[in-house]
């Protein structure tokens, strides 16, 4: 072969690059649906972990694994994992704590029935994500241990915590840099409460 044979013009190097990437392409989205199931079977497992967990609780503490028990034990679970999202991100610097709730603020809020019974006792969110214009409006300004009305059948919120989102510090040449927020940060600052069905 001679050398002119082998060389590529800048125009074909860069349709057999595109050509690559289309394949690469390809190839991760047929992943996709399987990173979906994995997903799926990784949430189904820490559900039911957290079922088996509770149950085991149930049977330490001598109570009997009723629905109601193994739920309450369930709840208990799931609100402590929230709190501990929050403490995580707290000490890496991306949240600081305040007492009033601004527009941006993440939010940590627990909701009561018209009797007082809370019905879930952990939802914390970014104020900005949450698509409820009434409650939006109604956290915004409120103080940590504000009581808030919403709806018309009697039900309430109690502002737990607040925080402000700290955004990163620009990196400096010679100072150590701030820890990056890691996967599980970042989704905690969108939405979550204790169960999936409860809504505000």
């Amino acid at each position: 072969m001679s050398e002119n044979e082998t060389k590529k013009s800048a125009t074909e190097r860069l349709e057999d690059l595109e050509n690559m990437m289309a394949q690469v392409g390809q190839a991760l989205s047929s992943l996709e649906p399987m990173t979906r199931d994995l997903l799926q079977i990784k949430d189904a497992l820490k559900l039911l972990n957290n079922k088996l967990n509770a149950v085991a609780r149930a049977a330490s503490e001598g109570k009997l694994p009723t629905d109601e028990v193994v739920s309450g034990f369930m709840t208990e679970s799931n609100a402590q994992e929230l709190k501990g999202k929050v403490d995580q991100m707290v000490s890496n610097g991306l949240l600081a704590a305040t007492d009033t709730v601004a527009k941006d603020s993440f939010v940590v809020i627990n909701e009561s029935d018209a009797s007082g019974t809370i019905v879930n006792p952990r939802m914390q969110f970014l104020l900005s994500a949450l698509q409820h214009p009434e409650v939006k409006g109604k956290l915004e300004g409120a103080k940590i241990g504000d009581n808030i009305k919403v709806g018309d059948q009697g039900a309430s919120i109690n502002v737990l915590e607040a925080y402000n989102v700290v955004p990163p510090k620009a990196p400096e040449s010679s100072v150590t840099e701030a820890p990056a927020a890691s996967e599980s940060d970042n989704e905690s600052l969108t939405s979550s409460s204790v169960p999936a069905e409860a809504t505000v």
